[in-house]
C-alpha cells in the first residue's frame, strides 16, 4: 500500500510538471480520507459476521487451541486468530490473563503520535478503491 502511494505520488508528480504540493521530505504517507478507511474497507470485503467494529473487549483466553473472547456486554465469540486493534494500555488488559509478561511490556510502553500498519496479502488484485 506505502509503495504504492509513494508511486502514485511521483505519478502526479510528473504529470504536473514537478509542482506537486506539499513537503517532499515526509517518509510518512496516508491514505486520502485517513487510516480508517483501510480497517473500513477490509471489513466491508470480508463475509458479513467476520469482523467486529466498535466493540469492546475485556479479556481474551486461550483453550483447546482456539482463543475466547469476552466482550463487556457479556457476550464472548470463539476465534482461530485476534487482532487487538487498539492503544498499547488497552492491549495489555484485555491479554493480562494469557501473558502477564506481555501485559507488562505493553503497559509500560510510552504512547507516541505514529502508528505502523502491516499487511501482508497474496491478492495482487487488492485495492481500497
Amino acid at each position: 500500500i506505502i509503495l504504492g502511494m509513494r508511486k502514485a505520488k511521483k505519478a502526479r508528480a510528473a504529470a504536473s510538471g514537478g509542482r506537486d504540493s506539499g513537503a517532499r521530505y515526509s517518509i510518512f504517507v496516508s491514505m486520502r480520507d485517513g487510516m480508517d478507511r483501510l480497517t473500513n474497507t477490509l471489513a466491508e470485503r470480508l463475509p458479513a459476521g467476520s469482523v467486529r467494529t466498535q466493540t469492546v473487549v475485556s479479556r481474551i483466553e486461550r483453550a483447546d487451541g482456539k482463543w475466547r473472547v469476552f466482550l463487556t456486554d457479556g457476550s464472548s465469540e470463539s476465534a482461530d486468530a485476534v487482532i487487538l486493534a487498539c492503544p498499547a494500555y488497552a492491549s495489555a488488559e484485555t491479554v493480562r490473563g494469557v501473558d502477564a509478561s506481555l501485559a507488562g511490556e505493553l503497559a509500560g510502553t510510552s504512547r507516541i503520535s505514529l502508528t505502523l500498519v502491516t499487511i501482508e496479502t497474496g491478492a495482487k488484485s487488492f485495492s481500497l478503491s
